[in-house]
């Protein structure tokens, strides 16, 4: 039963993020927590509209709360699963009161995810439908898609690909001092 449960959860992952643009068509994009976040709507019948059915999306998040964290501790005591469909949280689900707000450690995960974004990003520049043009050799410190890293604190940011950020195997790795920053190729300069 889990395995089955498992199995349609990836299947309606996959079917959301491949037919229905993750911010929805009407060009809206969530402004920043302190603003107010995402907008969220988790009535029923606004989940039917929306072409998912609420007991199955009920059933993902339930089950997703059951399958075992990890032992590393504090992490492992706090789980939070979000559904977003067309620009709207759908659906939310905490194990316990706290682990809406837990800052947890989400390493390679969050790497994962901003992948698989800028791959959506990327084959839309392709096909015209955003009016940038983005691939991985790309500049990661852009005006136009990154304005809060502007004015830039330290000038060597403006030289920082995409593939650069991607390729880096851990986040937060210290160069000791008088090194080359580790996002550097060997004779570049």
């Amino acid at each position: 039963m889990k395995n089955r449960l498992f199995i349609n959860a990836a299947i309606f992952l996959l079917a959301a993020i491949a037919n229905t643009p993750l911010l929805g068509g009407d060009g809206y994009f969530p402004p920043s927590e302190s603003q107010g976040g995402w907008r969220k709507n988790t009535a029923q019948e606004f989940i039917h509209s929306l072409g998912v059915i609420p007991e199955r999306l009920e059933e993902f998040g339930q089950y997703n709360l059951s399958v075992p964290n990890s032992n590393w501790k504090p992490y492992s005591d706090y789980k939070g699963i979000l559904v977003i469909k067309d620009g709207w949280i759908i659906g939310e689900w905490y194990n316990n009161g706290e682990a809406a707000e837990f800052k947890t450690y989400l390493s390679s995960n969050g790497k994962a995810f901003a992948l698989v974004c800028f791959g959506i990003m990327a084959g839309d520049s392709r096909d015209g439908s955003i009016p940038v043009k983005i691939t991985s050799k790309s500049r990661l410190y852009r005006e136009e898609w990154l304005p809060q890293g502007f004015p830039l604190s330290d000038q060597r940011k403006s030289e920082i690909t995409f593939e650069q950020v991607f390729r880096i195997p851990r986040a937060c790795a210290r160069n000791e001092p008088g090194t080359e920053p580790r996002w550097k190729k060997a004779g570049t300069s």
